[in-house]
């Protein structure tokens, strides 16, 4: 059953993807594809661990290839694209029974998640894909370095409409599920209003949002960061709704709102923001010198928003008012250790508790309303990368393991 129950050697390193029990921290499984360099960081970005609803599993190495790896930690299938491609999938999405992905920043996959094998592929011929895939409605979006974006047909991998924007984009296209447009912020900080259907221009937003913060939408509200505000934007006309000064600037990674309030970090301070007017509700401002270092992250049931600190401790807040009711240490930082990365990688929130993982490979879960420690788990002592919850179990995937044998 996956490669677990097995005692360990140090004869070769691997990455290996471990599944947790998010209630009580125990294993269930882990894999190895042991080939070297699974689920790495590197180049533009990383290939997410993704679950869907039959608790199937899907990663991805430095080679390109995807695993499909079953609830109990077995491997269902293997894919390696067609062609020769040195860089890993990047950004999957599911939709339908189906996996997109892109490669070596040109080709784009769809995957069948049943067998692995290829519905179709195809290569973006101008310059190379220049954001991540965003889906709707069985509709593929995404940009290319010659600044147009492409809405494909998910189902056959044809272009339905191309639209040319002013300047070039990282910026991942979003929408509406109650509204037939696509949004897109260019360098510039120009938001383009598209129509779905036919890729007709529709508007433009009335002002420009210089800066370097993507796109995020709530209760038909656009929001983004220019230099040194966070700004919410109209979805019917372009026209800004509010902006809100940053102490020292503030770029959105992950969004993170409640009914009433909208949250946004600075470098040293979190603020909550009335989400209709941009009035401050309240600020926090960190004690330690080195600052923020993750995106506020609610936990909804116990009215608790959590920040990261530099050094390693986590700082948990009533959402609604600012106050700091306790604060957890990992208590294996050093301060020499600090290499210009976060000692914690990652941070979520689910059921009342807290999970996070650092550098050193370990993974905590912490109760949401008293900040004490429910459980860890030691990976290996290299970094832990990201996870992913999904039905009380929590999904880790942990680069130079060492390898285990029987």
């Amino acid at each position: 059953m996956g490669n677990a129950g097995v005692a360990q050697s140090n004869e070769q390193r691997f990455d290996t993807l471990y599944a947790l029990n998010a209630v009580t921290g125990k294993p269930k499984w882990q894999f190895c594809s042991k080939e070297s360099n699974f689920i790495r960081k590197w180049y533009q970005g990383y290939f997410e661990v993704i679950v869907d609803n039959q608790e199937n599993v899907y990663a991805s190495n430095r080679d390109g290839s995807i695993y499909c790896i079953n609830d109990k930690g077995d491997q269902k299938w293997k894919f390696k694209p067609s062609k020769y491609l040195s860089d890993r999938a990047i950004h999957p999405i599911i939709s339908n029974g189906i996996l997109y992905t892109s490669y070596g920043g040109e080709y784009i996959y769809a995957i069948n998640t049943v067998d692995g094998s290829t519905k179709w592929q195809r290569k973006i011929k101008t310059n190379g894909i220049e954001t991540n895939l965003y889906i709707r409605d069985n509709v593929l979006y995404v940009t290319d370095q010659n600044r147009q974006l492409h809405a494909i047909n998910g189902l056959n991998g044809k272009d339905k409409w191309i639209y040319k924007l002013y300047t070039s984009t990282y910026d991942t296209p979003i929408s509406s599920k109650t509204e037939e447009t696509i949004y897109i912020k260019d360098y510039d900080g120009t938001i383009y209003f598209i129509d779905n259907i036919n890729g007709k221009h529709k508007s433009f937003s009335a002002v420009k949002a210089e800066g370097a913060s993507k796109l995020f939408l709530s209760n038909n509200i656009l929001y983004t960061t220019t230099y040194d505000s966070l700004w919410a934007i109209n979805t019917t006309n372009g026209s800004k709704k509010w902006s809100f000064p940053l102490k020292n600037g503030g770029v959105i990674t992950q969004f993170c709102a409640s009914s009433e309030m909208v949250y946004v970090r600075s470098p040293l301070n979190v603020y909550a923001i009335d989400n209709k007017n941009g009035g401050g509700i309240w600020s926090y401002q960190i004690k330690n010198e080195d600052g923020i270092s993750s995106d506020p992250v609610i936990e909804t049931n116990a009215n608790i928003l959590c920040i990261a600190s530099w050094e390693g401790i986590v700082y948990g807040l009533n959402a609604s008012t600012g106050k700091q009711l306790w604060a957890f240490s990992t208590k294996d930082f050093k301060l020499n250790e600090i290499t210009g990365r976060p000692f914690i990688n990652t941070i979520c929130a689910d059921k009342s508790r807290v999970y996070l993982t650092t550098r050193k490979g370990k993974v905590y879960c912490i109760n949401a309303t008293n900040g004490k420690q429910v459980w860890s788990f030691q990976t290996s002592l290299e970094s832990t990368t990201t996870f992913k919850i999904y039905n009380d179990n929590i999904y880790v995937y942990n680069r130079a393991y060492i390898m285990l044998k029987a």
